[in-house]
């Protein structure tokens, strides 16, 4: 049989295809093309030291003045990166959750005798090297971490690590690696919800039933899963019938207090423009109306709670082992006044909010701090958030969940000089309402976990905004 020049070059073609189609699965499975499905691969940006680093399609990045001065190698696939001061010299250094093959990197211990080719995690720490203008250098290159990681989150200079089972455990630096601290540590799942406005509209069926769940039935599975829930009661409740009243000064049924109790909610955050629409009458019912179903209002005090003192501001409350302090304040209450000053906490008596911070950071693991703030409508952060959210940083807060925009804004994490952290909801818009802008329709649920880290410290985990949607007289997820 005789092949035909044309026939030889259509065989070296074919396979030239085969070698190039096989090369390639076999580049994809070195890289981890069917790793299971359930890692989720982080994608970041920020600024450390002096470079602007780059977390994208599981590969990590540093550029300098636009320059690429480092990547991640080739077969490496980047899960997520964090950064923290673990050796308190004041100076961050950068985590990579890696996935590779072999335990061991280039330099094995000497009594193993040959790396294996299975693909696993590690977890490897740089730090800046600005002498040699590498890019970075390694401070720790751990071998395989031995189980399976799903994420990685710090705070000023402790690692908590996630495993697959949703459990915490908490690691420090110590001479040159990680260090076990804690095999479980404690942990607390917490979901803030937005905007609560009671329009006529949405409570016309409750009223002629007593019955105002149904606003809530398709969220509370979710909800009442969290270990600390709230909401923003941005309408005070009323007792009276002939007090129930619309925009622009609300009066809400009492009666739909059961129904926020039933739905899960632990705390109500009471400090907004609204809250005295019905004067002290309004403050004194919301108080009481929640009290029965150990509900905790924060943000404003009844008649005979005269609030002189800034510690009178701050609301405890702990949950596996973890001890969180809560606070609440609002821009200003529309121009209403009552006697008492401290009635509603406001951002403009900043002396008292500091000093109700301070008094929170010191007697408790984490600060969570309930903002009524913003441009309405706006879903750009406005200059007095951002001075707010800088104060805020540099009081010690750790986590802040704004409201009163009613639209979502976005969140973050910021990071003070020494490496404290705040996660940052800016605005989380509304959780039910009437109103008509098609944006007023959507808000958010703010979900995050605090993990213990220390006397008076967290490392924040998984945080992200959960989206919902008012459709009618109830709210649903998106």
């Amino acid at each position: 049989m005789c092949i035909t020049t044309t026939g030889r070059k259509q065989i070296g073609f074919l396979t030239a295809a085969v070698a190039i189609a096989t090369a390639a699965f076999l580049l994809f499975l070195w890289k981890g093309a069917f790793l299971p499905k359930e890692i989720s691969w982080e994608a970041d940006s920020f600024v450390w030291e002096d470079c602007e680093a780059e977390l994208k399609d599981r590969t990590f990045s540093l550029y300098q003045n636009g320059r690429k001065i480092w990547s991640s190698k080739w077969d490496w696939s980047i899960q997520s990166c964090a950064t923290a001061d673990l050796d308190g010299d004041g100076v961050q250094e950068l985590l990579l959750l890696v996935w590779k093959r072999g335990s061991y990197g280039d330099h094995m211990p000497f009594w193993v005798k040959r790396n294996d080719h299975d693909l696993q995690q590690h977890i490897f720490i740089y730090r800046r090297d600005r002498e040699r203008d590498l890019g970075i250098r390694p401070a720790w290159m751990s071998s395989a971490v031995g189980f399976d990681i799903s994420g990685m989150y710090t705070d000023a200079n402790k690692v908590a690590i996630e495993k697959a089972d949703g459990s915490f455990s908490l690691w420090q630096w110590e001479n040159f690696g990680l260090k076990l601290l804690d095999e479980e540590a404690d942990s607390v799942h917490v979901l803030a919800l937005g905007d609560q406005i009671l329009h006529a509209s949405l409570i016309a069926p409750g009223m002629r039933s007593g019955d105002y769940s149904y606003m809530y039935a398709d969220i509370r599975d979710v909800v009442q899963s969290a270990e600390l829930a709230s909401l923003n009661q941005e309408t005070p409740l009323v007792k009276d019938p002939a007090l129930i009243s619309d925009y622009p000064r609300f009066g809400s049924p009492i009666e739909t207090a059961g129904a926020v109790a039933d739905l899960g909610i632990d705390v109500v955050s009471t400090a907004n423009n609204h809250a005295l629409d019905q004067g002290m009458y309004g403050i004194d019912t919301t108080i009481d109306a929640y009290g029965p179903y150990g509900i905790m209002p924060v943000g404003t005090h009844a008649s005979d709670d005269p609030a002189s003192d800034p510690a009178d501001a701050v609301r405890f409350t702990e949950i596996n082992g973890v001890r969180i302090a809560l606070l609440s304040f609002t821009y200003g209450t529309n121009g209403i006044t009552v006697k008492n000053e401290h009635a509603v906490e406001r951002f403009a008596d900043e002396e008292r909010m500091k000093r109700a911070i301070g008094y929170a950071a010191e007697n408790a693991h984490a600060v969570i701090v309930y903002a009524h703030w913003g441009t309405e409508y706006s879903k750009e952060i406005d200059e007095e958030q951002q001075r707010l959210t800088e104060l805020m940083l540099q009081e010690g807060v750790d986590v802040v969940i704004g409201t009163h925009p009613h639209v979502m804004q976005p969140y973050e994490v910021r990071v003070r000089d020494d490496g404290h952290k705040m996660l940052v909801f800016y605005s989380l818009g509304n959780l039910i309402s009437a109103q008509e802008p098609e944006d007023c329709k959507h808000g958010g649920a703010a979900s995050f976990v605090l993990i213990r880290s220390g006397a008076g410290s967290v490392c924040i985990a998984r945080p992200e905004m959960l989206k919902l949607c008012t459709q009618g007289r109830s709210v649903h997820w998106e």
